[in-house]
């Protein structure tokens, strides 16, 4: 696909759980993150269920990863889908956005009266139109408009509660279903939302708990000792290890080579549809790959809140080495917290079988 393709026709073709009450869903959504599964859930649930589902699943995070879960009712089918985002590389990106948040106030010499705008990773959003009215959804970053601090007016109301920039990060999700998210805020705030960042991660080969005949051969091979070390009571060095993966750890592998895609969708108010602006390789890396940028315009949302001295086309840049950086940080973490699922999974009692 490339910029200026205008988005197919997609629907979910999955098919949803149908939990009878709120204690139901909420359990049905621990068991189903307890899993190696981490793509999205599905479940049918009635709309005036759905504060209700996100109030108790709030109540039961303490001690459980349902704190990471991001939502998305859509109004026209019942169904609730349930993202959970508690790996590492979620935490990456949103390490990532507060740096960049910090280094766009410093590059630019924001004054505070001038920040009116903020980078949030949390907050449910409604009041869609058209073919998503009724539907509720939260991303996993927004780019909101704000007030001056000490101001007591109302900064729900701003934009029609809509963000400026929607985010949004898909880990073993199909991109397929991120379009469906980046038409939701296109199409359903009728183009309030300005511009929406999908991210999209792959992993060859998936990540699994059990052990695979491929992981050794995926092994790093170990670099030459030389003749002097051969005697010495030293260790022998460490193979080396790709930087965005595959990592090993003895017949399992607990992350694949990761690649990564960036796109920038936006909305053409006179063909009422979303159109791709721009797609940007990550990973693997491409030395002529340059920084994704979004404009002032985007961050402030009209030239009447932003400082007279930018333009509404100036550039504000996103730096893809910073990203990749956290990336890079993230994997370990990743490896990590998979080698322990694995652990556990192995010290877990098998249940006895029902008489």
């Amino acid at each position: 696909m490339i910029a200026g393709d205008v988005v197919p026709d997609l629907a979910d073709k999955g098919q949803p759980a149908q939990p009878s009450t709120i204690d139901e869903a909420v359990k049905l959504i621990r068991a189903f993150y307890s899993t190696d599964v981490l793509q999205p859930m599905v479940m049918n649930l009635s709309e005036d269920l759905y504060d209700d589902f996100v109030e108790a699943c709030e109540q039961a995070s303490h001690g459980h990863p349902l704190y990471k879960m991001r939502y998305t009712y859509d109004g026209s089918t019942g169904n609730l889908i349930v993202k959970c985002t508690t790996t590492p590389l979620h935490d990456g990106f949103e390490r990532f956005l507060h740096t960049t948040h910090q280094d766009i106030i410093q590059d630019h010499g924001l004054l505070r009266s001038e920040r009116s705008f903020d980078f949030v990773c949390t907050g449910d959003t409604g009041g869609f139109s058209g073919s998503h009215r009724r539907s509720r959804k939260t991303a996993d970053a927004m780019i909101v408009p704000v007030l001056p601090r000490g101001s007591d007016e109302d900064d729900t109301v701003l934009n029609g509660g809509f963000p400026l920039v929607a985010v949004e990060v898909g880990f073993s999700q199909t991109y397929e279903s991120l379009l469906l998210d980046m038409r939701k805020w296109l199409e359903g705030s009728a183009g309030m939302t300005r511009a929406v960042i999908l991210i999209s991660f792959s992993e060859d080969p998936m990540y699994s708990s059990k052990p695979s005949e491929k992981a050794g051969a995926l092994e790093p091979e170990l670099p030459p000792v030389p003749e002097s070390s051969l005697e010495s009571a030293m260790p022998p060095p460490a193979p080396p290890r790709p930087p965005y993966g595959p990592i090993v750890v003895g017949k399992h592998i607990v992350v694949g080579e990761i690649k990564v895609f960036l796109e920038i969708w936006r909305y053409d108010a006179i063909k009422e549809a979303p159109y791709l602006e721009s797609h940007i390789s990550i990973l693997p890396i491409d030395e002529d790959t340059p920084d994704f940028c979004l404009t002032m315009l985007d961050l402030y949302g009209t030239e009447e809140r932003m400082p007279d001295r930018f333009n509404a086309t100036d550039l504000v840049k996103f730096s893809l080495d910073d990203y990749r950086r956290e990336i890079r940080m993230s994997l370990p973490r990743l490896a990590n917290q998979r080698k322990q699922k694995i652990k556990q999974k192995r010290k877990k009692p098998q249940k006895e079988e029902e008489v």
